[in-house]
């Protein structure tokens, strides 16, 4: 049997490491409480502490991230599988093609955006085409 990988809002995340680093129970017992394992719980608290001071400074956590989203478009557009002006939606279809070009997308055409042009159409259930 497999067991199905937990995902927890960061709501909830918060909760768990302010209640941790409140001192009234250990690790142990903060990680028992919520069926979370010690490792997990661990990061967390390492994470918040982190990122704490962008509570009281968002403008610079802001233009960190206006930073990074620029360094990703640049990386976007001189990558070879992207068209300067092509749709986002496009441009997310290609990813796989990394190193690949147009080449590997011919193996598998992609549904959806606009390339099964060439594919008659298909009625369902007594729909007429036109």
């Amino acid at each position: 049997m497999s067991t199905k990988k937990r995902s927890f809002s960061p709501e909830f995340k918060t909760k768990v490491v302010l209640e941790l680093l409140s001192g009234e129970q250990t690790l142990a017992q903060v990680a028992s409480k919520y069926e979370i394992t010690p490792n997990s719980l661990n990061q967390w608290k390492k994470r918040f502490l982190e990122n704490a001071s962008m509570a009281f400074d968002v403008g610079k956590a802001t233009q960190a991230f206006k930073e990074e989203i620029a360094d990703l478009k640049k990386e976007n557009d001189a990558s070879p599988c992207f068209r300067k002006g092509s749709s986002v939606s496009l441009r997310l279809a290609m990813q796989p093609c990394a190193g690949g070009g147009l080449k590997s997308l011919a193996k598998r055409p992609l549904r959806g955006i606009g390339l099964w042009e060439s594919r008659p159409p298909i009625a369902l259930r007594g729909q007429r085409i036109d």
